[in-house]
């Protein structure tokens, strides 16, 4: 695991530079280039493989389990977000020269609902920072709602999101900071995405009100590396449970790892059935 803890101390000294960063001019002639999709949008596909055989697959089952309590909190705060965001990468934004800033604006239909989406960039030194603004048609509670902020490096190398959590609280909508995103991207086979759950609260769907955060600090990590053993992987810490869980596994023969608090618990093959682990 030593080239995975080497990756993740890349990550952390990536984007301590953006958040300090600051040396160019800014250039307002040149369109901004928008960061890679990868950098808002977690692949779970993982969950979704299914065993060749009848056979017991504990290992893999336990994994899937453990990515798939994230999956769900992802498709709740990130749908909204993540469909406007990845619009923006099929449109030509435009330049204010007012406010010195590049402006993207279109519509975003998520199921059978329409968004006015507009995302803005702003070059600040060599990083790029961003808003973006949606409002929904019909809905006189979700207008010029600011859904994310962020900043980014302007090589596209790594930078952060915020996604604001709205709620309705006595039939006024108000925004709470529920998710941290940080990412880096040097290649399609090498980045990282990572999720942090920074909500003071979240709704109970059995009492039907917002309570307290008790996962505040939680976070999932996604990544691929150039390893000829295991390429890909996630880190899953419950800050609520203190459990952290690694999840190692190739891509392409799908077999892997999964680890419980630096122990292991066990390995799954080609086949995704149970093995004992190599080592």
């Amino acid at each position: 695991m030593n080239k995975l803890r080497n990756l993740k101390l890349g990550l952390l000294s990536i984007v301590l530079f953006i958040a300090i960063s600051g040396c160019k001019k800014d250039n307002d002639n040149n369109t901004l280039l928008l960061p890679p999709s990868t950098s808002m949008s977690m692949d779970f596909n993982f969950t979704s493989a299914t065993k060749s055989t009848s056979v017991a697959s504990n290992n893999h089952g336990i994994a899937s389990g453990a990515i798939s309590y994230w999956s769900i909190i992802a498709a709740s705060q990130t749908l909204i977000p993540s469909a406007a965001f990845k619009k923006a990468l099929e449109n030509t934004p435009v330049f204010n020269d007012v406010d010195k800033l590049w402006e993207w604006k279109y519509d975003t239909k998520v199921g059978n609902d329409i968004y006015k989406s507009k995302l803005t960039g702003k070059m600040s030194a060599d990083s790029v920072e961003w808003s973006m603004f949606i409002s929904k048609v019909g809905d006189n509670n979700i207008i010029n709602y600011k859904w994310f902020n962020g900043k980014s490096h302007v090589a596209r190398t790594g930078g952060w999101w915020i996604l604001n959590y709205p709620r309705n609280i006595d039939g006024g909508l108000i925004s709470d900071p529920g998710l941290m995103i940080t990412w880096i991207y040097a290649s399609e086979q090498v980045f990282s995405l990572k999720y942090l759950s920074i909500a003071n609260q979240k709704y109970d769907n059995t009492t039907n009100q917002y309570k307290d955060n008790e996962d505040k600090g939680g976070f999932i990590e996604y990544g691929h590396i150039v390893d000829t053993k295991y390429n890909s992987y996630y880190t899953i810490y419950s800050k609520k449970n203190l459990n952290k869980y690694d999840i190692v596994w190739n891509t392409t023969s799908k077999n892997g790892q999964i680890k419980l608090n630096g122990t292991p618990i066990g390995c799954w093959d080609e086949l995704l059935q149970d093995q004992t682990c190599a080592n």
